[in-house]
């Protein structure tokens, strides 16, 4: 052993045996320590992917990530992670991903509950997304729960799909915290009966008027950033929604070869030839619930006339018990039977919904349920982002 000081390592309190091996950083000539040749460690192989991925977005809690932060993994390294836009267009650079993830689960106003209960249903068997969601948990079913998904977000790591199917889904997700009027409605109207699909368009479409009000009800709002929306506000494409009418001919490659997604909605196009435009007469809105229900349309403005706060606003309002009415009579004109919605609440969360005190609402029950509780939001979208314009 030339070279190697052996009262050193004599004197070192850490040898145990004549064949101990020394650090490497000590003696890096150090081959062959008596008559043993010793055989350089092997650092172990590096983990794979997507595990390196899903470990990132475990990192991130969704209650101090910035809101719309979302990013990808691909080979050799390559990562993007991109936070506060909650604009999708930067995917279309995603060349080469192999998971994606998104924290998309702000919800200003919302309580944990509308929060939960929204994500059970992106992921029941009955939602019109199933089929994505069942491709994930296949994959990575540790990730494709409801309280990791409200706690940090959602890990694609399937890519072999539609990439404007798989946007639309996301899409879906990311409603509930680009629209803070969205859960409080959705949650309210599912709790009331009403099938989930039915209810996402109400809630999309509507917003609380001045919540601080004792007479405050509901109101049509302006369809700001419906591109945003999972499905146009085309009467048809909302029916081709609810009744599951997916225009097979109208998805575009998988993600994995290619992340360019647009155009998303022409998914839940009336036909063949739909694309952006919207025909007069089609658009979902007051003029068509009107002419669909005269009736209830009448009980609203009946109920404004008596109302001091509807005789001061120009605006149709809505109160909760005739928004309810509307959207079962929205839920029948489209065949949607009665006990979708309840089947799934009692599924999800089973037990009593009603009547819940202040301090229980938003809470997670002892059977692992969670207890809808529900909340005032301001009327006012979330301000349009510098890429509105864009998916």
């Amino acid at each position: 052993m030339a070279g190697v000081d052996q009262t050193k390592w004599a004197k070192s309190p850490v040898r145990k045996s004549p064949q101990w091996t020394p650090p490497a950083e000590q003696t890096p000539s150090l081959e062959v320590i008596g008559k043993r040749k010793v055989k350089p460690k092997v650092p172990p192989p590096p983990p794979p992917l997507i595990d390196v991925a899903f470990a990132h977005l475990q990192s991130l809690d969704a209650r101090t990530t910035p809101p719309y932060a979302f990013g990808y993994f691909g080979e050799a390294g390559a990562m993007g992670h991109y936070k506060g836009r909650e604009c999708y267009r930067y995917m279309m650079e995603f060349h080469g991903a192999k998971a994606l993830y998104a924290v998309f689960v702000h919800a200003n106003g919302a309580g944990e509950a509308e929060k939960l209960l929204y994500v059970d249903w992106l992921l029941d068997k009955t939602c019109v997304w199933a089929d994505i969601v069942e491709r994930q948990r296949k994959m990575f079913p540790v990730a494709w729960n409801s309280e990791f998904i409200v706690n940090h977000g959602y890990f694609v790591p399937d890519l072999n799909i539609a990439s404007n199917w798989l946007l639309d889904f996301l899409m879906a997700s990311r409603v509930s915290g680009e629209f803070p009027a969205f859960l409080p409605i959705w949650s309210m109207l599912v709790e009331n009966g009403v099938d989930p699909r039915v209810a996402m368009n109400f809630g999309l479409r509507f917003i609380r008027t001045r919540p601080k009000e004792a007479e405050a009800g509901y109101m049509m709002a302006n369809a700001n950033n419906s591109n945003h929306f999972p499905f146009y506000i085309h009467v048809k494409c909302f029916d081709n929604f609810c009744q599951g009418n997916l225009n097979v001919k109208k998805l575009r490659q998988p993600f994995s070869q290619n992340p360019i997604y647009t155009p998303v909605q022409v998914i839940w196009g009336a036909s063949d030839d739909d694309d952006y435009a919207i025909p007069p007469g089609l658009i979902w809105d007051y003029t068509f619930l009107k002419a669909q229900h005269p009736k209830l349309i009448e009980e609203v403005k009946t109920e404004m006339r008596e109302s001091q706060f509807g005789k001061a606003s120009s605006t149709t309002i809505y109160s909760k018990a005739l928004l309810i009415k509307i959207a079962l009579a929205e839920q029948a004109r489209l065949k949607i039977t009665d006990e979708a919605a309840t089947d799934f609440l009692r599924r999800c969360r089973p037990g009593s919904y009603e009547g819940l005190p202040e301090e229980r609402k938003g809470v997670r029950g002892p059977d692992g349920g969670n207890e809808l509780g529900s909340s005032d939001v301001q009327a006012e979208r979330v301000p349009d982002s510098p890429d509105a314009g864009a998916l």
